[in-house]
This record gives C-alpha cells, sequence and structure tokens, in this order.
C-alpha cells in the first residue's frame, strides 16, 4: 500500500501530531509512504497513492485527494466546532469525506461520532506518543534549584480578550506568577507567539527546538514540565478534553509532569510520570519519588500501536 503525506506551506516543521504520525507511518511503511506540500502534490502525477493523509483543524489540503479521486485519511488532532467556533469552517466536508479518521483524543473521537453520525469502526485515537529512538539520549545535567518548564502556545490576557475567549485557555500569566512567588524559575519554549508580558513576570524564553530527541534532551536539565491550561471562561471546556503532545514529552524526556487544570489528560499520566497540583501555592509539596518515570518512558512509545494503526488504514 502505498501512501502520501500532503502538507500545507505552514506545516514545514513537522511538529505534534504532524511529526509523531509521519514518524510512525515511515516506520509501517517505509519509501511506500511520501510526504508533499500542497504544490508538490498537484505536480506528482505519476506517484498515486492508495490513500493520502491529511491534517485537519483549519487546514484545506483534503481537497487535493478529493479532486484527483484519491480516498484520504484525515488526522483530526484539533476540533474546530468543539466549543471554539459556532462556525464548522469546512468540518462537516472534510469530516463526511474522510475514508477514516484518525484523533489523538477519545473525548474528540466521540463528539465527531455524535456530531457527524460518523460509524465508529471509521475513527481510531492514536495517542502522541513519543518514538522509541527518540528516548535514545545522554540527559543533560541538572539546573540548580527549582525549574519548571513549559512548551507549547502562549497568550497574553488583552490577545485573548480580542479573540473573544477562545484562545484564553493559553494565558499563563497568573499561573506562572504564584509558581515563581513560590521560588521556581519558569522556563517557556513558546510555539509561536513570545508575549512580553511572561519576560516582564520573570519567565524565561529559550530558542524553539524541532520536534524529537534534541528537544527532548533539552528538556531533561529541568525539575519539571507544565501540562495545563488557564481556566479563565469557557474555552477551557475545549482545553480540557484534548491529550496534547506534552503530556508525553516531557516523559520523553525523562521529567515528571505537573498538572495544572490538566483536563480529562490527567487520567493518563497521574501517579504514573507526574500528579495533579490543585493549589499553586503547595507545589513545594509535590512530592516525585512515587512516580516511575523510566518504566513509562520506556512502555509509552508510539510504536506499541503501529500494528493496530495499519490494520485500521488497511482494513
Amino acid at each position: 500500500m502505498k501512501l502520501a503525506i500532503i502538507l500545507n506551506s505552514t506545516d514545514k516543521v513537522l511538529i505534534a501530531s504532524r511529526y509523531k504520525y509521519t514518524k510512525l507511518l515511515r516506520y509501517i511503511y517505509g519509501e511506500d509512504m511520501q510526504i508533499f506540500d500542497e504544490r508538490e502534490f498537484q505536480k506528482a502525477k505519476i506517484w498515486k497513492p492508495d490513500y493520502c493523509i491529511v491534517f485537519g483543524s483549519f487546514r484545506n489540503t483534503f481537497k487535493l485527494p478529493l479532486q484527483q479521486g484519491i480516498p484520504y485519511i484525515l488526522c483530526d488532532h484539533d476540533i474546530i466546532s468543539l466549543y471554539r467556533s459556532g462556525e464548522k469552517h469546512n468540518e462537516f466536508r472534510k469530516i463526511r469525506g474522510a475514508k477514516k479518521i484518525i484523533f489523538t483524543s477519545p473525548d474528540h473521537q466521540l463528539y465527531i461520532i455524535k456530531q457527524y453520525g460518523i460509524p465508529a469502526d471509521k475513527t481510531m485515537v492514536l495517542y502522541l506518543r513519543h518514538s522509541k529512538d527518540d528516548i535514545d539520549f545522554e540527559p543533560m545535567k541538572k539546573i540548580p534549584g527549582k525549574n519548571l518548564v513549559y512548551i507549547g502556545g502562549l497568550l497574553d490576557n488583552s490577545f485573548a480578550n480580542h479573540m473573544d475567549g477562545k484562545f484564553s485557555y493559553r494565558c499563563y500569566t497568573d499561573i506562572f506568577k504564584t509558581i515563581i512567588s513560590n521560588g521556581w524559575n519558569v522556563h517557556l519554549y513558546a510555539a509561536r507567539k513570545r508575549p512580553e508580558i511572561y519576560t516582564k513576570i520573570g519567565c524565561i524564553y529559550h530558542p524553539r527546538f524541532e520536534e524529537g530527541k534534541d528537544l527532548f534532551r533539552e528538556l531533561s536539565q529541568y525539575t519539571a514540565g507544565l501540562q495545563g491550561f488557564a481556566n479563565n471562561n469557557a474555552s477551557f471546556n475545549y482545553a480540557k478534553t484534548c491529550r496534547p503532545n506534552k503530556i508525553w514529552n516531557y516523559l520523553a524526556a525523562g521529567i515528571p509532569t505537573i498538572g495544572i487544570n490538566p483536563g480529562n489528560g490527567i487520567n493518563i499520566y497521574e501517579r504514573k510520570w507526574g500528579c495533579e497540583l490543585k493549589n499553586l501555592d503547595e507545589i513545594n509539596s509535590l512530592d516525585f519519588s512515587n512516580l516511575d518515570l523510566n518504566r513509562y518512558r520506556q512502555m509509552e512509545i508510539i510504536e506499541n500501536q503501529a500494528e493496530e494503526l495499519k490494520r485500521f488504514i488497511e482494513s
């Protein structure tokens, strides 16, 4: 079977689901899987795949295989209509037109099944676990003191209000202020924007790393990683349904995860490689000694779902 992954122009740097899913598909299919951007795929008339893999959210790459009569598998990591927007933004078309759909979260899977009447056997959940060869590195020396790291999207409150609060779960100002007041340093690896407010309150920005071994090694120097959201308004209802990439990225780095308003993702790692912090002022009372990071770091690899994914695609 031949697969073509179609990326749009903003996806040149493979991160999160695009990095992890692409790597797993290469592990399964080898050279029978090829990656194209939109323009390359339109020109690639000779190499015709059995299936195309396209990603969801605001992307419209699903239209390309439709134009050529090729079935596509949708990787819908981010559900636009789920609490975030009344507008479906081509959601109905891309979901109903998909041969099959892969989700990063069981909550997203269930929502789409109910929302659009999709047969459950057309869907599967593929968690954003790390790859086994991405954890083959020597960890860095720990930075002295108590150091919390966060990787992902960041906004300040003024931008969140401008966006009608749809993304206000990314506003961590108050959370980081409290953590810093308790004697911790906060290190940030921003996905895109680097709002000035975070340096003003004492956070430390670092250069962005591409997904994979180098990032995980970089994260290994910190005390713990933050997985969670600002619980500001209804946008948190969306955020809590996610199983975000960082749940496994901190584990890949070999550091415990601290969950602050972690949503349903806490059920994956609680008392395994992380714990929930319900009162920020009790951060210094956290005890990581009962966690078994090394065990779960070796167990929680994305290759565990390789056979399941292959059967799903080819059935």
